[in-house]
């Protein structure tokens, strides 16, 4: 790699080369010590001389450990051509990775812990600039894993020591200014906080009053800023670190969403990147609305941790799959089901149930179903798979065969709320309610319902039959216009409107006159024919009640789970 190549707008060279140019610094200083320790063994005595080499071993191991890490972090996370979010799970080592940085950025960033205690102290007097400079420099130095007491006592003092900076700073520029007042004058770091802070929350006012103090001004009545809501304290906390970061370096934040209200997260953070653009903003999270609130941001995976610092890092792929949802996935350590209806959907609900080995995704439609489950399966190194279940609907048999070769399955059933209406539950259900008498009487409504409606179910069946058509064929290419007049007749000639929905009519009176139930239900699409069932049960919340009653019952979970495709319950 040619470091002289190595520019970016953020500065003359890319941050993350300070970084490892130091870290490699700090190695080659230990091999030294090492040849110096053989050379003076006269000196210090063969008792001593494995002590010596034991420590001064582990000292250089344990920079060489620190420089492997930071070239292969930094590869990893793509060298930050852009900021970065890193998404991870809890157990991911989100709070161990912002800690591993912290030692290792040698003054180049800033790193703010996810632990943080909003408590603002009065300032009654003008804070000494190097004084307060010193305290916020060792506060970012902290450890913030608290394997030790004193993390405890230091963070109660934090929020304090990162005013009184910016206090002390301003007042120093405000008298540097008084001494030259032809100088062009420029916000300080804290009336930026203020004018920042302002902006978001545009309902009160955070001013400075007396040079020192910090007031709140809403309604005309003033008060502490201590007696804000934890979500304004934070906010200005965050602003308040993040404008003091070091220029051109890392910014990592540990939970940048934490204590904030949704409606105003990504208005902090698109405000702070646009002030600090000379910096790169690296966000360690678990909250995937603000991951995807980043639009420009690359994204990673945090797949795994193994103490004390190696991590699993993978980037998020780009395909069809939303961004959100995508994160949502990778984040599961089951196989993922993907199946049709939106989320908290009878079809989630009942999936759930039956397939508890998923992580169960309603996707809408069939067509998402059929499209994510190839998509995901495109994806090289993942810890899980995906498949797909949607209704047999309208669908033929030719289709539905070529879909298992892309892990979509069927139910044998036209729709996932027909399991309600399999005859081997009901008998099951009405022994329960008392209601045996009533299972014929069930059956024979169904039936009659699909006389009824056989007409629309035909038709239903040639529309679904037509789209099948056009979304998964295509007409030839052609050199000439006549050439492709002829290839476009053809296309068209496998559309029979006609004949297609006569056959289907006479499948479904073929159904109807032998009284085929179990047949009746596989082809039947209609949302209304739970209602038939409550009705006779009088049991307004049948489908809630089966889907209780059903983990409680291994032989009526058995039966219904016979409707299932197989495939899955081998999984």
């Amino acid at each position: 790699m040619d470091l002289h190549l190595l520019k970016t707008k953020k500065g003359d060279e890319y941050n993350f080369m300070k970084t490892i140019s130091h870290s490699h610094e700090l190695f080659v200083e230990a091999i030294p010590v090492i040849k110096e320790t053989f050379e003076d063994l006269d000196t210090i005595g063969k008792r001593n001389f494995m002590g010596e080499i034991e420590r001064n071993y582990e000292v250089m191991k344990s920079r060489l450990e620190q420089h492997r890490f930071n070239i292969s972090f930094y590869e990893q996370f793509g060298y930050f051509n852009n900021n970065v979010v890193a998404v991870g799970a809890n157990g991911s080592g989100k709070t161990s990775l912002a800690d591993n940085l912290r030692s290792s950025l040698n003054n180049n960033g800033l790193v703010i812990s996810a632990q943080r205690v909003l408590f603002i102290p009065e300032i009654e007097s003008i804070p000494n600039p190097e004084l307060s400079e010193q305290r916020w420099n060792e506060m970012n130095k902290r450890s913030r894993t608290f394997k030790d007491i004193d993390d405890f006592l230091e963070i109660k003092e934090e929020f304090g020591y990162v005013l009184g900076n910016l206090i002390a700073k301003h007042c120093a520029y405000a008298i540097k200014q008084l001494e030259n007042p032809d100088g062009k004058r420029m916000p300080s770091e804290l009336e930026d906080t203020l004018r920042i802070w302002n902006e978001v929350f545009e309902h009160r006012k955070l001013k400075l009053i007396e040079g020192i103090r910090l007031k709140v001004i809403a309604n005309e009545e003033s008060y502490d800023p201590l007696k804000l809501s934890e979500g304004e304290k934070s906010a200005l906390y965050l602003i308040s670190q993040v404008i003091q970061a070091p220029t051109k370096g890392f910014i990592i934040i540990d939970e940048p969403e934490m204590y904030l209200h949704k409606t105003i997260i990504s208005r902090i953070w698109d405000l702070l990147e646009r002030h600090r653009q000379d910096c790169t903003f690296i966000y360690l999270t678990h909250d995937l609305d603000f991951a995807t609130s980043r639009n420009t941001a690359s994204k990673v995976w945090l797949r795994s941790f193994q103490y004390p610092n190696k991590w699993d890092i993978s980037r998020i792929p780009e395909n069809e799959i939303p961004e959100k949802l995508m994160l949502e996935l990778l984040g599961s350590r089951k196989n993922i089901l993907f199946c049709e209806g939106e989320k908290g959907s009878t079809d989630q609900s009942i999936y759930q149930t039956l397939l508890p080995n998923f992580t169960v995704m309603p996707v809408n439609g069939c067509l998402n179903v059929i499209n994510f489950t190839k998509a995901y399966n495109r994806i090289p190194n993942v810890n899980n798979r995906a498949y797909g279940i949607i209704d047999s609907d309208y669908h033929t048999e030719i289709r539905l065969d070529k879909l298992r070769g892309d892990k979509v399955y069927s139910l044998k059933l036209a729709e996932v709320e027909n399991l309600f209406l399999y005859d081997k539950l009901l008998e099951i259900m009405a022994s329960i309610f008392l209601a045996q008498h009533k299972i014929e009487t069930i059956k024979d409504e169904i039936l009659r319902e699909l006389e009824k409606d056989k007409q629309l179910q035909a038709l239903r069946y040639v529309s679904n039959k037509i789209n099948n058509v056009f979304n998964e064929s295509h007409m030839q290419k052609a050199n000439s216009l006549e050439q492709l007049e002829v290839n476009y007749g053809e296309f068209n000639n496998q559309i029979k409107i006609a004949p297609w929905f006569q056959s289907r009519l006479r499948f479904i009176e073929d159904i109807i006159s032998r009284k085929d139930y179990h047949a009746a239900i596989a082809i039947f699409n209609h949302k209304g024919l739970k209602e038939i069932v409550k009705r006779n049960f009088s049991k307004p919340d049948y489908i809630d009640y089966v889907l209780k009653y059903l983990p409680t019952n291994e032989s009526a979970m058995q039966v219904v789970k016979h409707m299932l495709p197989k495939e899955l319950l081998n999984l």
